[in-house]
């Protein structure tokens, strides 16, 4: 599977088609349409133009399906080798107090700006809506903010990224960091704010 968000979120609001009307009415989005459908014991959302498939969004409820809580504990088990260890942890201890899960699943070339912009702002509307910390694909995990917090890029990583490093329970440090730098990585992971960084406030 190729890119995918998970929103994990301790809000129990089930997403219903209608949560995505007023998004659809933008003139830019008159050729899309979005479906409500079963898959297995899931809702899915699949977002469409001219009735090809463009976005899946997968609901997972961990709290009540056996398969799901599988899902959940293997997604814990694979931060068991993650750093930093203080943010894992409290990413551990985040997901075992969520209500719901969603997957976002582009299935179309996102690397066009169109398509990605249309992604980008479908997400960030649930997101405002239920709150909660995502997980990116090949990237980490966020806090409540959308800074990532535990590491999960390959080794090939490059650019700059808002990370966050845990400070004290509830506060965060916050900084734009080069993915490139191994001085930086290894601060990071360590659970420590790198040298020569922009602090964000």
């Amino acid at each position: 599977m190729g890119y995918m968000l998970r929103l994990f979120s301790k809000k129990d609001i089930k997403l219903v088609k209608e949560n995505f009307f007023y998004f659809f009415q933008h003139e830019s989005l008159k050729d899309f349409t979005i479906e409500e459908e079963k898959h297995n014991s899931h809702k899915l959302f699949a977002v469409r133009k001219n009735g090809v498939e463009h976005i899946l969004i997968m609901e997972l409820l961990p709290a009540k399906i056996r398969q799901d809580r599988h899902k959940l504990s293997r997604i814990l088990s694979s931060l068991d080798d993650k750093r930093p260890v203080n943010a894992v942890k409290w990413v551990k201890k985040y997901l075992k107090k969520v209500k719901i899960v969603y997957a976002f699943i582009p299935v179309m070339d996102y690397e066009k700006d169109y398509n990605w912009t249309i992604f980008s702002e479908l997400f960030i509307e649930v997101k405002a809506a239920l709150g909660g910390i995502v997980q990116i694909k090949d990237e980490g995990f966020t806090n409540e903010s959308g800074d990532i917090v535990v590491w999960e890029y390959p080794d090939s990583a490059t650019g700059i990224q808002t990370m966050a490093v845990r400070k004290f329970p509830g506060i965060w440090k916050r900084f734009d960091m080069n993915l490139a730098s191994i001085d930086q990585r290894k601060k990071f992971l360590s659970g420590k704010v790198p040298y020569k960084v922009s602090i964000r406030r």
